[in-house]
């Protein structure tokens, strides 16, 4: 069987052909462009459909970033795509389309790919975290999705620092505030601004560059990263402590830094209980493809 898989994140909306076996069979990629407002981006979704829908395709899957209500279909709220919130997404493209059709978290859907077919298919207890534009995250247990009683798990939002900066979440101090692309790029502006750094020849900056810079010796650079990087480490702390997983997945465009990455776990090691800290740190097996398999899955399992 086959299924249409679809992740819309905070930057780019990905969609694939998914099989049974998490096999993406074609896929297309378009930048999300939310500022342009709900009508836009359903009917991009809704083009996107059109392209990859066939006889054989038995039902849509779709991951969301932000609060998602599963059972109605619904974005109860989205803190980097707001023009989204409240949106009944599901009986909107319903109109259009009539395969079943099936909602849920990004980052969710990303653990479940990973349980399910990926780094995690070894585990019994799995949590993933992506550090994208924000911060997402998913739980799975025994191969099937736990989301509390409300489908929300949103470990992003777990507060760090109670005196930290508002959160688009209208929080204080939340983990999404010191890690994830946003955080980062602006933690960089700051320093590059009061430092000597080779940053500044770097303009347009991305996560990406600043590693590069890291690795080529640039101390405001490196010094941003094992910040950032001590600052996940404390979120993955509290989920050893709250959860004490199997595995944690970690995904999205910041976990390709390895001095992040060192620093995470640095730190995790630090804080954390002994008993606790055998928890495997994995990378996702599908890459920035976790959300579309994960979509897919869903539609498949649930069809």
């Amino acid at each position: 069987m086959k299924a249409i898989g679809i992740d819309i994140g905070g930057t780019e909306i990905k969609a694939g052909i998914v099989t049974e076996k998490g096999k993406i069979l074609k896929e297309i990629i378009i930048e999300t462009n939310s500022y342009y407002g709900k009508k836009k981006l359903i009917s991009n979704l809704e083009r996107i459909i059109r392209k990859l829908d066939s006889k054989s395709i038995k039902a849509i899957g779709i991951g969301f970033a932000g609060d998602v209500d599963s059972k109605k279909g619904q974005i109860v709220q989205s803190p980097n795509i707001q023009c989204m919130n409240k949106v009944f997404l599901v009986k909107e493209l319903k109109k259009k389309f009539r395969k079943k059709i099936f909602l849920q978290n990004d980052a969710t859907l990303m653990t479940f790919a990973e349980a399910l077919l990926g780094a995690g298919k070894k585990y019994k207890i799995v949590v993933g975290l992506t550090a994208g534009t924000g911060i997402g995250s998913g739980i799975v247990i025994n191969k099937q999705i736990y989301s509390g009683r409300d489908n929300l798990t949103e470990i992003g939002h777990t507060v760090i620092n109670f005196f930290g900066p508002k959160c688009s979440c209208k929080n204080n101090g939340c983990l999404e505030q010191y890690v994830g692309i946003k955080a980062l790029m602006k933690i960089t502006e700051i320093r590059m601004e009061m430092h000597n750094s080779k940053l500044k020849k770097m303009w347009p900056l991305t996560p990406k560059k600043v590693d590069t810079a890291a690795k080529k010796g640039d101390k405001v650079a490196k010094a941003i990263l094992k910040e950032t990087g001590a600052y996940l480490g404390i979120g993955l702390t509290n989920i050893l402590h709250f959860l004490n997983p199997d595995a944690i997945i970690l995904g999205g465009g910041l976990s390709n830094s390895n001095i992040l990455i060192k620093e995470a776990k640095k730190e995790m090691k630090k804080r954390a209980f002994k008993r606790v800290k055998n928890t495997k740190i994995l990378k996702p097996k599908f890459k920035n493809k976790a959300g579309i398999v994960g979509a897919g899955l869903l539609a498949l399992k649930a069809h």
